[in-house]
């Protein structure tokens, strides 16, 4: 598991300082709505998952996407549950740990 300072649109206080809880969720959802270059210290993670869910690129292929940008973060154990008529998605995965 990893802990990190939890934000939702902003930043969460609790007892005047960071809220810090378990950050996996938190993680994927960051991946996913990245471009590459986004995150300064590693260029080669992003997704950019809502570019690809609204262009003509196949299930399969976002499905892989996904699961390479999130492995390159140390995420595994990776099952991805996509939607497309409810526009629903859910995404468990589990930090490997080192």
């Amino acid at each position: 598991m990893s802990f990190d300072i939890t934000f939702n649109e902003d930043l969460i206080f609790s007892n005047g300082d960071f809220l810090i809880e378990e950050s996996t969720g938190q993680e994927v959802s960051f991946i996913l709505e990245a471009n590459k270059g986004h995150f300064y210290q590693f260029p080669e993670i992003g997704a950019n998952a809502k570019l690809m869910i609204n262009s003509n690129n196949t299930k399969i292929y976002i499905v892989k996407i996904i699961i390479q940008e999130l492995e390159k973060d140390g995420l595994e154990n990776i099952n991805i549950n996509l939607n497309a008529e409810s526009n629903e998605q859910f995404i468990t995965a589990v930090r490997r740990e080192v």
